[in-house]
């Protein structure tokens, strides 16, 4: 069932938010096996104690809060790698910070203002975004092998896209961080530039 993890240090917005998503009769399309399960926490502090027990399904967190901000819950749900996606409430005028907050791994926002004509649909997509990378994530377990071959012309100007191929290749596949991603389409680069240098412009990723 979607479990959802609510944290917003008002109660009212709290139990405002859970009631336009129990409102909701279509839960049981995204699990058929029962229905929507609300959590609650007060504060980002008592939300990332919650989210690390009882591993929601999602995060909708408010933005400004005393103990801990939305963007601060968004850090420390990534830095901790507890693989939720997180939502951000936010007030009138910190659509700003949002964006900020997306750029750091948030999944979306929500204006406050517009809860009732945006926030279950936008837990959807994203509980929906979320269960297809789940699965892809499953499929990419069981692969074996892969492997591409290029044969190239001998001109400098096909190795920044043929790296950017790979890199997106790469991140797909194994889900690397950016450090390692960094590392891995340096030397490939280099084996590129050599392979040409010495006329073996043939280059297999396996």
């Amino acid at each position: 069932m979607p479990r959802i993890l609510i944290v917003d240090d008002s109660p009212i917005d709290r139990q405002l938010a859970g009631r336009l998503l129990e409102k909701h009769t279509g839960w049981t399309e995204l699990d058929p096996n029962d229905s929507l399960r609300i959590i609650h926490a007060s504060d980002g502090h008592e939300g990332v104690q919650v989210a690390e027990r009882e591993k929601p399904d999602l995060i909708l967190t408010d933005m400004n809060m005393p103990t801990r901000t939305g963007l601060e819950l968004v850090e420390e749900v990534r830095v901790k790698n507890l693989g939720m996606p997180v939502i951000l409430m936010t007030a009138h005028g910190s659509e700003e910070i949002a964006i900020k907050a997306l750029q750091r791994g948030a999944a979306s926002y929500v204006p406050k203002k517009l809860l009732a004509q945006e926030l279950v649909d936008t837990v959807i997509a994203v509980l929906e975004s979320a269960h297809a990378s789940r699965s892809h994530k499953r499929l990419l377990d069981c692969l074996v092998q892969t492997e591409s071959h290029f044969r190239l012309e001998n001109d400098p100007a096909l190795i920044p896209p043929l790296i950017g191929h790979l890199k997106d290749s790469l991140f797909r596949i194994s889900g690397s961080d950016e450090t390692g991603l960094v590392r891995v389409t340096v030397a490939l680069r280099e084996a590129v530039l050599n392979a040409m240098h010495h006329g073996n412009l043939e280059l297999s990723s396996s």
